[in-house]
């Protein structure tokens, strides 16, 4: 090297020697000062620009550091202590395992059935993502310092260390510092390591933000997982002692007493009234609705006990024009409405069952959607026409002379007085063409009576509610006779229409519910026998079945909305209407419903408090005063708090996490099972490069002018020059610059030294037994 280069040296200004550790103790330095730079950084400002002078400056500034006791710095390059070993192995196991199950988390995605506070669990996630990044990077410090050092003082590679990956180390602690010195980023992306710390710089710089999207619990729609809900059952489908108590159980001090029924007969006429409502104002204006009865618009009501709304279903399309041919012309309107079972409402919101309801979430923000296998409450409506001579023997009117007796409408005892005075004996021989279209051949639905004929637009019910005379005969439906607005005084050829109205359970059906903030919907699916949630797949004995004890609670309810006020010849607004919906041909009309359909609407409330806490299957149990919980299968779809992100971009976010975890995992095998405690003091560690700079003689530095070279080329070539630390047998450490024979094979030391490349960093010291005699030393 020329001589010419100005030396670069670290001196005390000091004059005095220090032989011993304790003079070095001794000294109070103040700072340290940069000696030949500019002006703008030095005072003084005639030194060589291309020299550097590193000064100890202490209070007299006069005594000169000749010496260094050789004790001070060790004569190999130790290994780390035991304690450090296991404070990092701790780190790196804790960083890998807690990577691994951000990983898991984050592909899984699973819900948190517990967490109703976001603000815990946000907290939660973004510490241990926190713990996770600062681990991550301390390993990442130290692999990267371990591998490097290694390098170094490794005789089986002719690879050395090179400025610019001694600043890699910064990519980590310092993301901004990459792109400082973009030469430096430059030379790193040339080699894998530098792609390595550039990933893992990256990764631990995204860390949190992919933490957030795909770890932090957030509110998401959860998919349909199969489970069982347990409902609460105290009372047969029905039972009208039952109903009456539950809704006057406020108003009457003993609720078991049973009396008259005027408070059930307001409720009925609220609830039924509401509905009938309802579905009128949904027929508003319309002139064009489908023909197709289910297509059509559907009545629905509200469910006081959850104020939740209740649709119903239209369950079979029937071809009228056919069923007409098939009656010799007559007009059947067959219409059958299905309704949810209204008693899941209660059981989803039951606490026993754990599932989360909306005001559960900050913010009211939570939902759920429940598919449950349970039976479906129906009501079946036919009407049809029918001549007063087919009405034969089941009218009183026929049956007496002279003028109506109001007075046998009284109720003596059970029954009314027409009841008793009913000619039975003609009532049971008598044939009518209706018998088939009504199914009166079957001993379990006889036909009905009736006081009277109804008057022009209005209609009447059957009285047998309660009869002995009549019970004997078994009856499972509610009828109503209704007369059109044009009836005319001749009688016998008048049609007018009779309807009947029949309640049970259907099987080809399941109940959905939906629950969002404070509102609820239920939903019957009904006809697809296919549909695995339908209950005839839980139950594939069950049938569809008839429930009469719903017509005690049928005639109730009709009788409330005024429904049977033609008895006594009163007009009312509902009759009125209702008989407007008569069909005049076999054809529904696409400008209003059909009486069929009204009548559906009418009393859909009284089949929602029917079949009020029921049981959720076919099963006929009897009304019993004790509770008892039912469970049915469900499948539940909830609204949680669920890691796993909701968007679809957000799942790229899981490379970042993995890339961690695959780093963790290869770091943790490198530094603690292939160099099991074998860990390295850090020759980039600021200290050690310190140490290194305090103990060595600058003299026989070559190339040192390029340090602090403004030329861009010769700033490029000092980073990427590699230089290796060289131990020879003298226990003499010295960091030589890789020369061309050393990188095409041989030992480090040969080559330097044959090709005449002088030790960038040769420590020594100045014995102070004997003045001016060398001893070279180790440096770590």
């Amino acid at each position: 090297m020329s001589s010419s280069i100005p030396n670069t040296i670290v001196s005390n200004t000091t004059s005095q020697p220090l032989s011993r550790r304790s003079d070095l103790d001794s000294m109070q330095p103040t700072g340290l000062r940069i000696e030949g730079l500019p002006s703008p950084f030095c005072a003084s400002a005639d030194a060589d620009h291309n020299s550097l002078r590193l000064s100890h400056v202490q209070e007299n500034d006069s005594e000169s550091m000749q010496s260094i006791n050789k004790d001070d710095y060790p004569h190999k390059m130790q290994n780390r202590s035991s304690s450090s070993y296991t404070k990092y192995l701790a780190v790196s196991i804790l960083s890998t395992l807690l990577s691994l199950a951000y990983v898991v988390i984050a592909v899984w995605g699973p819900t948190w059935d517990t967490i109703r506070d976001p603000s815990i669990s946000k907290n939660v996630t973004s510490i241990v993502a926190k713990i996770i990044e600062a681990s991550f990077g301390s390993i990442c410090v130290l692999f990267v310092g371990q591998l490097l050092t290694r390098r170094s003082t490794s005789e089986d590679t002719h690879h050395g260390v090179s400025l610019y990956q001694i600043c890699m180390r910064d990519w980590i602690i310092d993301p901004a510092s990459m792109f400082s010195d973009d030469k430096v980023l430059w030379l790193g992306m040339r080699s894998f390591l530098g792609w390595y710390v550039l990933v893992a710089s990256v990764a631990a710089l995204l860390y949190g933000t992919a933490s957030q999207n795909l770890v932090q619990p957030v509110v998401r729609d959860t998919s349909g997982r199969r489970s069982t809900l347990d409902g609460l059952v105290t009372t047969s489908f029905g039972d009208e002692v039952f109903i009456e108590r539950k809704y006057r159980s406020s108003l009457v001090p003993d609720p078991s007493v049973i009396t008259d029924r005027s408070y059930m007969s307001v409720v009925y006429s609220a609830r039924c009234s509401d509905s009938w409502n309802s579905y009128l104002s949904a027929w508003n204006g319309i002139t064009n609705q489908k023909t197709i009865q289910s297509q059509r618009f559907v009545p629905w009501t509200i469910d006081r006990s959850t104020q939740g709304q209740i649709n119903g279903s239209w369950v079979q399309d029937i071809d009228m024009i056919d069923v007409s041919k098939k009656f010799d012309g007559r007009i059947v309107n067959n219409v059958t409405l299905a309704i949810p079972h209204p008693g899941i409402s209660k059981a989803a919101s039951d606490k026993s069952n754990l599932i989360a309801q909306p005001n559960e979430f900050e913010g009211g923000v939570g939902r759920y959607q429940i598919r449950a296998q349970i039976p479906s409450p129906y009501l079946n409506i036919i009407c049809t026409n029918a001549k007063r001579s087919d009405l034969e023997g089941l009218v009183h009117e026929d049956q007496i002379e002279g003028q109506l007796n109001n007075s046998d409408l009284l109720i003596p005892d059970k029954d009314p007085q027409f009841v008793i005075d009913f000619d039975w004996e003609k009532y049971t021989t008598v044939k009518s063409p209706l018998d088939n279209i009504f199914d009166w051949n079957n001993s379990n639905n006889k036909r009905p009576i009736f006081y009277r004929y109804p008057p022009a637009n209005q209609t009447i019910l059957n009285r047998t509610i309660g009869s002995l005379e009549y019970d004997s005969f078994g009856r499972n439906s509610v009828y109503l006779l209704s007369a059109p607005e044009d009836l005319s005084k001749d009688n016998s050829t008048q049609e007018y229409t009779l309807c009947s109205i029949q309640a049970g359970l259907l099987v080809n059906c399941f109940t959905e519910l939906s629950v969002a903030g404070n509102s609820s919907v239920m939903t019957a699916h009904c006809d697809d026998s296919s549909n695995s949630m339908a209950y005839s797949r839980r139950d594939s004995s069950a049938k569809d079945t008839v429930r009469p004890a719903f017509v005690a609670v049928g005639s109730l309810a009709a009788t409330s909305v005024g429904l049977n006020n033609g008895e006594l010849g009163n007009p009312a607004d509902n009759m009125n209407y209702l008989t407007k919906l008569i069909l005049k041909n076999a054809t529904l009309r696409s400008d209003r419903p059909s009486i069929a359909e009204g009548l559906a609407a009418f009393l859909l409330p009284s089949l929602v408090m029917a079949a009020q806490d029921s049981p959720f299957d076919t099963s006929t149990t009897s009304a019993s005063s004790t509770e008892s919980l039912q469970s049915f299968p469900i499948i539940l779809t909830a609204t949680l708090y669920a890691s796993g992100g909701k968007k679809w971009y957000q799942h790229f976010y899981v490379i970042v996490l993995a890339v961690v975890f695959l780093m963790n995992s290869y770091m943790l095998y490198y530094l603690f099972l292939r160099h099991r405690k074998d860990l390295k003091m850090d020759i980039c560690d600021s200290m050690n490069l310190f140490g290194l700079a305090v103990a060595s003689d600058f003299n026989n530095f070559p190339d040192s002018k390029l340090i602090l070279s403004p030329k861009k080329e010769n700033s490029e070539r000092l980073r990427s020059i590699e230089w290796k630390i060289s131990c020879d047998p003298n226990k003499k450490m010295e960091i030589v610059q890789v020369s061309p024979a050393c990188e095409s094979g041989g030992s480090p030391n040969g080559t330097m030294r044959s090709s005449g490349f002088t030790p960038l960093l040769a420590t020594k010291r100045w014995s102070g037994g004997k003045a001016g005699e060398e001893e070279n030393i180790e440096m770590v």
